[in-house]
């Protein structure tokens, strides 16, 4: 068998007095650990006289025996130097000064010659590493390995080389990279094929490792395929490529988008009941071609608030058992980094998965830092949370892939922006209801207060059992009202709310102006303040809750009251009707009971004409919708004109008892025609 070889042969200047010789064509042996392997004829050459000489030889090396060539070819692969020796004997032709020529025969001679060996190639790393290209049935990879051979030989070509690849002892298949040379340097060595691994415990745990930003040992065991050079195929099992696998440089999770988040006390103050809904994107190694379906998630990291400077702030620690996935779905968007991707390849795609949670917060002892938070949520109109881990399996997820099953494990650095509860931008009370008057929990008049309020954040808050707002009115403090067993819920919530107006002493005067307004039908400011929060078995509620309540000012405009009626009927019992000349002032009037009724000075009859007067005396009894009793009021009573409204006459009682549901009163009024 017979190999090309050239050669770059350095001849030291020779110090003897000749001026060039000649050496003819030379047959010579090659000899490794003390046996022949080889023969080759070096070229007939000349070298000059007093200079360093270097000889380029392309030879042709013939090995009889392959089982000779087997023992040097693995020196050269493996060793960090080979030793060998050239043998053989050379004619030479000397030219002497003064032009004399002299031919030397039969000189034997024995050349030891020691190169670098290619050291197994320990200089190896993975550059790519894709599997972008893979099918509903296959999983393809792309790998580009830069091989670097030290060694003072190159093999050109290599010819066809099967890399059986495995990881952590696991295989993963057998690839072939065609037409393989290997120069002195770096050997970029790229080949596609089908990864077929055996074992889907190692190929999750390899899938975990690049997906979670660990290095993962790599190695590949060189072998010969039908299509290799045969004089190479004893020694290609010689070769074995350890490398290391890079983390991949994009994220599995490129997103995360809260969709419903709902915080529930219990009975311990630093434990949080939660329940999350939210949609995490993440990038599908396998492309486009190739889905990845999840089946369930489980995560154990600390929950943040990532501020504007994107400092992070650790509010507790959020374990969320496994839970199953909800939701699907694939798309070939664009990825957020295609930098590993090697050349040609396409764009990672995206896919969404919609997970719905149940998990534990664990706020810690004091829970200061998620007060805190949750004081900031309440007045804030987005706020930015965030899921952090470096630990390997701070999220855990099972796959159905082209792979096989898998469970791979991976740190967590994801953020959200959520919208927070500013306030309860848009609060509109639509109407009050008087209902009566109470005792507990405080002496006042019990009112219906009918509510609605915009949540605008993604939290639901669950309020305990007894939920209670200072109401205020001109600053002053005059009830409260309650919210009972209410849950705010995202978007537009709508209560009846059960309140008791107690105003103190010094705020009587402004509550009866906002109480006169609103009958009137005049809009009035109010607020509510959030003041404290009971749970179900009447404890406090915890220390987040009760500071999310406190940051609570609902502010809003009370409509006044339309088309309202206190006193819904009256019944006139005797009507007597006078005719009387144009007086100036009319008379005074005298009614069945002894009392003087005159009409009222500016509803005086027209003066110098005639008119009719009347007196309606007697008992007036109207219902009315008041429940409570009226203890004083000044009451007007107007008679109109049936036919056009016009006012006949008018009288006025002063302090007036009006008990609750009936007004019952002895009422006398004098009246005129508007003309006789």
């Amino acid at each position: 068998m017979e190999i090309g070889c050239v050669v770059c042969v350095p001849i030291p200047r020779s110090a003897a007095p000749v001026l060039c010789q000649r050496t003819a064509a030379t047959p010579c042996h090659m000899m490794y650990a003390g046996q022949p392997i080889a023969s080759f004829t070096l070229p007939e050459s000349v070298l000059q006289a007093n200079v360093d000489n270097y000889l380029d030889l392309s030879v042709v090396l013939t090995f009889p025996h392959l089982q000779d060539f087997v023992p040097f070819a693995t020196a050269l692969l493996v060793n960090p130097q080979v030793t060998f020796s050239i043998v053989g004997s050379a004619s030479i032709d000397v030219t002497l000064p003064g032009g004399a020529s002299v031919t030397m025969r039969g000189i034997r001679f024995a050349k030891a010659v020691t190169l670098l060996g290619a050291q197994g190639f320990r200089d190896t790393s993975i550059t790519a590493f894709s599997l972008v290209h893979s099918t509903p049935t296959t999983a393809v990879v792309n790998l580009c390995v830069d091989v670097v051979n030290p060694a003072q030989y190159a093999i050109l070509p290599l010819g066809d080389v099967a890399l059986s690849v495995t990881s952590q002892g696991a295989s993963f298949g057998q690839l072939v990279a065609p037409n393989v040379s290997l120069t002195q340097g770096h050997n970029l060595i790229c080949v596609t094929g089908a990864l077929t691994p055996a074992s889907p415990a190692a190929t999750s745990a390899l899938v975990s490792a690049y997906l979670g930003g660990e290095p993962t040992a790599f190695q590949a065991t060189c072998s010969a395929v039908a299509s290799s050079i045969p004089l190479y195929a004893p020694i290609l099992p010689l070769v074995n490529l350890s490398t290391v696998l890079p983390p991949a440089s994009f994220p599995l999770l490129a997103a995360l988008h809260v969709e419903g988040m709902q915080l529930l006390p219990s009975g311990n103050d630093s434990i949080i009941a939660t329940q999350l809904n939210a949609t995490v994107t993440l990038n599908n190694l396998l492309g486009p071609d190739s889905p990845i379906t999840l089946t369930s998630v489980a995560m154990n990291a600390s929950l943040a608030h990532v501020n504007a400077a994107g400092v992070d702030t650790v509010l507790g620690s959020l374990r969320v058992p496994r839970s199953p996935v909800v939701h699907n779905a694939h798309t070939r968007a664009a990825p957020l980094n295609a930098a590993a991707l090697v050349p040609g390849d396409a764009s990672l795609p995206l896919f969404n998965v919609s997970l719905s949670m149940d998990a534990q917060l664990d706020i810690g002892d004091t829970g200061d830092a998620f007060v805190a938070f949750m004081s900031m949520f309440m007045h804030e109109p987005t706020t930015t949370i965030g899921l952090l881990s470096a630990s390997h399996d701070a999220m855990s997820a099972t796959a159905e892939t082209v792979l096989g099953n898998l469970s791979v494990s991976i740190p967590l650095n994801v953020s959200s922006t959520v919208a927070g509860v500013d306030n309860f931008p848009d609060l509109h009370i639509h109407s009050l209801a008087l209902v009566g008057v109470t005792e507990t929990p405080m002496p006042g008049i019990l009112m219906n207060i009918n509510v609605s309020m915009t949540n605008p954040s993604v939290a639901t808050l669950p309020l305990g059992a007894n939920t209670t707002l200072g109401v205020y009115v001109a600053g002053w403090r005059v009830g409260a009202a309650y919210l009972l067993n209410c849950t705010v819920r995202p978007g537009m919530n709508t209560w009846t709310v059960p309140a008791v107006l107690a105003p103190p002493a010094e705020a009587l005067a402004d509550v009866a102006a906002f109480i006169s307004a609103y009958l009137a039908n005049v809009p009035g400011a109010a607020t509510m303040r959030g003041e404290s929060v009971a749970l179900q078995d009447g404890s406090p509620a915890p220390r987040w809750l009760q500071a999310a309540i406190q940051q609570v000012e609902l502010n809003s405009t009370v409509p006044g009251v339309g088309n309202l009626t206190v006193l819904v009927n009256m019944q006139v019992q005797s009507m007597s009707v006078q005719w009387l000349p144009p007086p100036s002032p009319p008379p005074t009037l005298i009614d069945e009971y002894g009392d003087a009724v005159t009409t009222a000075g500016s509803f005086s009859p027209p003066m110098n004409i005639p008119y009719l007067a009347g007196v309606v005396h007697g008992t007036l009894v109207m219902p009315c919708d008041l429940p409570v009793d009226v203890l004083s009021s000044n009451l007007t009573i107007d008679f109109l004109d049936e036919a056009d409204g016009s006012l006949l006459a008018s009288t006025t009682y002063a302090s007036v008892n009006v008990p609750c549901s009936w007004l019952t009163c002895r009422a006398s009024a004098l009246f005129w025609s508007k003309y006789c």
